[in-house]
Parts: structure tokens; sequence; C-alpha cells
């Protein structure tokens, strides 16, 4: 494998934490939403 391969694969594994970052505050509301 090359660097520039695993850069690319870093990128990917950061852009999925991104996209679960964006998905988890919305479960996150629905959770304090079925608290309150």
């Amino acid at each position: 494998m090359s660097r520039s391969d695993i850069k690319k694969i870093e990128m990917k594994k950061l852009a999925q934490k991104k996209a679960s970052h964006i998905k988890d505050p919305v479960q996150n509301v629905r959770v304090l939403l079925y608290l309150i």
C-alpha cells in the first residue's frame, strides 16, 4: 500500500465519522424528547 492509498482510507474513515456525528445529534434530540 502506498502512502496515498493510506491517506485515502484515512479520509474515508474521517468522512464516515463526520457522517455518523451528523446523525448522532438527531438521535440525541429524539432521546431527550422521549425523556421529557
